[in-house]
């Protein structure tokens, strides 16, 4: 999960297999002031609707 923003290492943590979660993640925790060019733009806020079907080790 290292590779994930932080945004989501400390939201996905919060939920169990079969859990849900909506996370509204800052801009500050997510990318930033760079954005994703032509996918996000610079200091969005992500919405992000994750719900765990199952845990893999």
């Amino acid at each position: 999960m290292k590779d994930h923003i932080p945004g989501w290492r400390i939201g996905l943590p919060l939920i169990s297999k079969g859990g849900r979660i909506l996370m509204y993640i800052p801009a500050r925790l997510a990318f930033a002031n760079i954005g994703i060019p032509g996918r996000i733009p610079p200091n969005s806020i992500l919405i992000c609707d994750v719900t765990l079907i199952d845990i893999r080790k």
